[in-house]
């Protein structure tokens, strides 16, 4: 935790390895950098704008903009290309699981962050899903990190995980709804 600043600013800004997040009452809090974080950044100072998940993916990283089409449908991955996918999961689960009891915090985020990339290779029953669902699913894991951060947190990382949940729009499109507009520096 950090000081107290003077009056209501909200920011949500990073500040080296963290982002640091003064909302409601001047408290400042920080956030770990992760993608989830950077995803929150970009909707936050671009209020009451939609953005379709793929867009938001790519203007993080761009890099997945070169790597598949907008509209691209994968086919449906081998059988056993999909059992290796569902066996390296299971893998990295029970690693994550072992690492979370030895209290590893590091390892534990590590693991996450591959698992999470797995699972959005893999779709809706095991099948490699298409661009647009891809991305959703992309973004909605990353930001429930996030929400999960916010809400292991104290009372303003909870006030603030109460306020992206009654602001914040999680689908094929994007969008952080506020009804003054841009109120994040």
């Amino acid at each position: 935790r950090a000081g107290t600043r003077a009056g209501s600013e909200h920011v949500f800004r990073r500040k080296g390895r963290l982002w640091e997040v003064i909302f409601t009452d001047g408290q400042s809090f920080y956030l770990q950098d992760t993608l989830g974080a950077r995803y929150l950044s970009h909707l936050l100072h671009e209020p009451n704008k939609a953005i379709s998940a793929f867009d938001l993916e790519v203007a993080i990283e761009p890099e997945k903009g070169k790597a598949r089409s907008r509209n691209s449908v994968q086919p449906k991955s081998d059988a056993q290309a999909q059992r290796e996918y569902r066996q390296e999961l299971g893998r990295l689960e029970a690693d994550r699981e072992a690492a979370r009891a030895a209290g590893q915090r590091k390892e534990v985020d590590r693991l996450d962050g591959q698992i999470e990339a797995l699972e959005s290779v893999l779709g809706e029953g095991g099948e490699v899903a298409d661009t647009g669902e891809r991305a959703r699913g992309n973004v909605h894991k990353a930001m429930k990190v996030v929400m999960r951060q916010l809400m292991k947190g104290g009372r303003q990382e909870q006030a603030f995980a109460g306020h992206l949940d009654q602001t914040l729009s999680l689908g094929y499109e994007c969008l952080y709804s506020h009804p003054q507009g841009k109120v994040w520096s």
